[in-house]
């Protein structure tokens, strides 16, 4: 590889340019008059096939991982259960066991499943400590961002309007996954507006945690879903008014009820 093409490949590292890095490597592979593999680039080739297989691996991970994380774990039937890596590649399709794997080490360290030999991954049902603490680390996180917002006079109004006419949309019984995702993004939007990408962060980290108890209580409680909506509108309100104290209020309230309505599970 030619000096400007190895410092073309370094940047695109550093960037995370996968796709540059494979097409700085397919370039210096090939001549680009005839179209030909160069000769003796047989250990070029094998590093290029190398990242190929690199890249194919990890997005695998990728798709393993969001699978779990959103379609497995937000499902109440499979918690206190076991799933196995064969499990979970088979329902995916198209998957090897190795990058599932890597996905269950990726939520064990999150905490979110346990790994036991020979039986594969469990997922533990909702703890109502942890219920508690999600919900307190909420309304700290949320009512800071209120404050924000509003005094940074940047209240997210489009994107929590959005949410909250998506969740309109997607009422009803067998809907309670989709309601719980809009449910999270409309108060992931609020959180956003504050403009602090570590908050937001740690906030988007309990995105699953979220939806696992929303998805418990809206499928145990009648009416949940209108309640809901009602208590996103009242914060919104109070946000677009730009009045701290019933932003606050609204926001304690709703976290409230939901925290109460947990319990009776």
């Amino acid at each position: 590889m030619t000096r400007d093409g190895a410092k073309i490949v370094s940047q695109a590292l550093k960037r995370g340019d996968i796709f540059s890095v494979f097409t700085s490597f397919a370039l210096n592979l090939c001549d680009q008059e005839t179209g030909h593999w160069k000769s003796h680039s047989g250990e070029r080739r094998m590093m290029y096939t190398h990242c190929m297989q690199k890249e194919t691996t990890q997005s695998s991970r990728v798709r393993a991982y969001n699978f779990m994380r959103e379609e497995l774990l937000p499902d109440p039937s499979t918690q206190g259960t076991f799933i196995t890596e064969e499990d979970v590649a088979n329902r995916i399709g198209n998957i090897s066991r190795t990058p599932v794997r890597e996905a269950f080490l990726l939520l064990s360290a999150e905490g979110l499943i346990e790994l036991v030999p020979r039986h594969g991954a469990y997922i533990p049902p909702v703890k109502y400590q942890e219920i508690e603490e999600v919900l307190e680390f909420r309304e700290m996180i949320e009512t800071k961002a209120a404050h924000d917002v509003i005094a940074n006079n940047r209240v997210p109004i489009e994107a929590m309007q959005i949410a909250l006419e998506h969740q309109a949309r997607v009422t009803g019984h067998g809907a309670e996954r989709e309601f719980n995702r809009w449910d999270t993004e409309f108060h992931l939007a609020l959180v956003r507006g504050a403009g602090n990408s570590l908050m937001t962060k740690i906030y988007s980290d309990l995105r699953t945690r979220q939806i696992r108890m929303g998805v418990r209580l809206l499928l145990s409680t009648q009416d949940r879903q209108q309640e809901v909506m009602a208590e996103h509108q009242a914060i919104l309100d109070a946000l677009k008014a730009h009045d701290l104290s019933a932003a606050i209020a609204a926001l304690s309230g709703h976290i409230l009820k939901t925290a109460e309505g947990l319990k009776k599970i």
